[in-house]
Parts: C-alpha cells; structure tokens; sequence
C-alpha cells in the first residue's frame, strides 16, 4: 500500500512541475483535477482545493505538500 502511495505521489509530483515547467506565462489548467476530484471524500477534495488555489497563487511548495497528502489517501480512484 505504501508502493502504491509512494507512485501516486510521484507521479503527482513529475505531473505537476511538468505544467509548472512548460507554462509560459500562462496560468496552470486545473480543470482536469477538479472533475476528477468532484465526488472525492470531503478531505480529498480539501486537500486538492488547497493545491489548485496553491498553484494559482504561484504557491507551488504548498501545492505540492497538498497534493502529496491527497495521494496518500487510501480513497482513491483508478482517475484521481
């Protein structure tokens, strides 16, 4: 379970600088995350709100602690 927490994380992670990295002034499409975290459990989804308003400050530390906590959760989807 761990492994699996671990992978999500990282993947989250590469995803998430990924956009950051290839933005070019432009601002981050979260839309993705949201739809895919609309029917999450309420502290799911707080975490990924806290990442999205993160990432739209520019907060991109935060954004990627609160993207870690979402991944470990043990409620995930196969999309989340």
């Amino acid at each position: 379970m761990k492994t699996i927490a671990f992978i999500t994380t990282l993947i989250l992670s590469v995803g998430l600088l990924g956009l950051v990295g290839c933005s070019k002034g432009g601002g981050v499409d979260t839309s993705k995350l949201q739809n895919a975290f609309q029917s999450a459990s309420n502290v799911d989804k707080a975490e990924v709100e806290k990442a999205i308003s993160a990432v739209k400050s520019g907060d991109f530390a935060g954004a990627l602690a609160s993207l870690q906590k979402a991944a470990a959760s043990v409620n995930l989807t196969e999309e989340q």
